[in-house]
């Protein structure tokens, strides 16, 4: 069985939930086309196996690009591996697309069958690879509290016992800027996604099982 066909719930099913109940704003956009640069993007730096150069599709999705777009992701790629941050993770060997399955994780009062599919991990510190339209620091900060990124890391860390993530986020506008934000164990975002998250699992436990 895929990680995708795999019964268990998952910060995507939360968000969607979040999504349909209106408690997550929301995201205006062409939310097809930044899930299908993401997937793109995601591929080219971590699994570039996923990609037939030959059809230009992502394999086992229906994701297809085009050869520009392709490019483009090279020069994001390229750009990211000039970041001082990500070369000291990369030099630590992480585990690319690591799956992760939790029987009765909990949220304290309850808890719910989880999974996760991590960009990166090593123990202690788990990252995420984001293709973003923001073109400062500031701008991808905000982004990552407007698409939940807290909550996503808050729940890859305490799948995996780690105590830090880092968010790497690359602009998909010339120059291709790279940002990165930092999540620790007890810090303001810590503190925000937890809350963000367990609001809306209780919410999927009460919901849908």
């Amino acid at each position: 069985m895929s990680y995708f066909e795999h019964p268990y719930c998952s910060n995507s099913a939360l968000s969607a939930l979040g999504a349909e109940l209106g408690i997550l704003p929301e995201i205006k956009g062409d939310s097809y086309n930044n899930f299908r640069m993401g997937s793109l993007f995601d591929a080219v730096v971590t699994e570039p196996a996923k990609l037939d150069l030959i059809t230009n599709r992502i394999l086992d999705t229906d994701y297809s690009f085009t050869t520009d777009e392709y490019k483009r992701c090279l020069m994001m790629k390229r750009e990211l591996e000039k970041n001082s941050l990500y070369q000291v993770y990369i030099s630590a060997n992480p585990d690319f697309q690591k799956e992760v399955y939790v029987d009765n994780f909990s949220f304290g009062d309850f808890e719910l069958n989880m999974k996760a599919k991590l960009d990166y991990f090593v123990p202690g510190t788990v990252a995420d690879l984001k293709s973003t339209d923001s073109s400062s620091q500031e701008q991808f900060e905000n982004a990552c509290e407007m698409f939940g990124y807290h909550r996503q890391m808050w729940l890859y860390c305490n799948l995996t016992d780690c105590d830090k993530a880092i968010l790497f986020g690359v602009s998909k506008k010339r120059p291709h800027n790279v940002f990165t934000v930092i999540i620790k164990k007890g810090d303001d975002r810590w503190k925000l996604g937890e809350e963000q998250i367990k609001e809306l699992a209780f919410k999927f436990k009460l919901l849908k099982l």
